[in-house]
C-alpha cells in the first residue's frame, strides 16, 4: 500500500516520499526478523536503514534535479535548493554514525561489528562530505554511491553480528 501510495502521489512530495522510500526498506528488514521469531536484535539495521535510505533518496534528488523540474516534482533539493538537501543528507548520515555503537552496547553485538562499523562509518563520513558539496549532481552521485557502499559493509557487520545471538 505504501509502494503504491509513493508512486501515485507520495514522491512528488518534498521528503514524503524519502520518508516513505526508507520506511518501506526499514520494514521489509522487521518483517524478515519477524519471521523467524527475532526482532527485538533488528531494531538498530531498521534504523541505520531508514536512516541511510532516506540521506541516499535526498542525494538522489538533487542528482535528479532538472528532470524532477522538467517533471514539476516538488523535492526538497527543488524547494530548498541543492545545498541544503546535501546538508540534510549529511545530518541524517551523522545520526547514523552516532548511532552505530548502540547494537554493541545494547544488544551486545560481538566486537567485529564494531571493526566493520568504522569502515562504513568511513564510507558514511565520505558521503556526508560528498552531500555537502553536492550543488553538482556528480558530487550528489558520489555520494549516493558511497552511502550504498556503506549500506552493504553496514548490513554485513549487522548481519555477522547478529547471527551470533540466536
Amino acid at each position: 500500500a505504501l509502494l503504491y501510495a509513493y508512486n501515485a502521489r507520495l514522491k512528488a512530495l518534498a521528503l514524503v516520499g524519502n520518508a516513505v522510500v526508507g520506511l518501506v526498506v526499514a520494514t521489509a528488514l522487521f518483517f524478515g526478523a519477524l519471521s523467524v521469531g527475532q526482532a527485538g536484535p533488528v531494531v538498530p539495521a531498521m534504523v541505520f536503514a531508514f536512516l541511510t535510505t532516506v540521506a541516499r533518496e535526498i542525494v538522489k534528488d538533487v542528482e535528479d534535479l532538472e528532470g524532477d523540474k522538467l517533471h514539476n516534482r516538488s523535492s526538497f533539493a527543488i524547494r530548498s535548493g541543492p545545498l541544503a538537501a546535501g546538508r540534510l543528507s549529511a545530518i541524517l548520515v551523522l545520526i547514523t554514525v552516532g548511532l552505530t555503537p548502540a547494537p554493541y552496547l545494547l544488544y551486545r553485538y560481538a566486537g567485529d561489528y564494531l571493526l566493520l562499523m568504522m569502515v562504513a562509518n568511513g564510507l558514511l563520513l565520505t558521503s556526508a562530505w560528498s552531500a555537502l558539496q553536492s550543488e553538482s549532481p556528480e558530487s550528489a552521485h558520489r555520494s549516493s554511491r558511497l552511502l550504498k557502499m556503506a549500506m552493504v559493509v553496514g548490513l554485513g557487520a549487522l548481519a555477522l553480528s547478529n547471527a551470533r545471538l540466536y
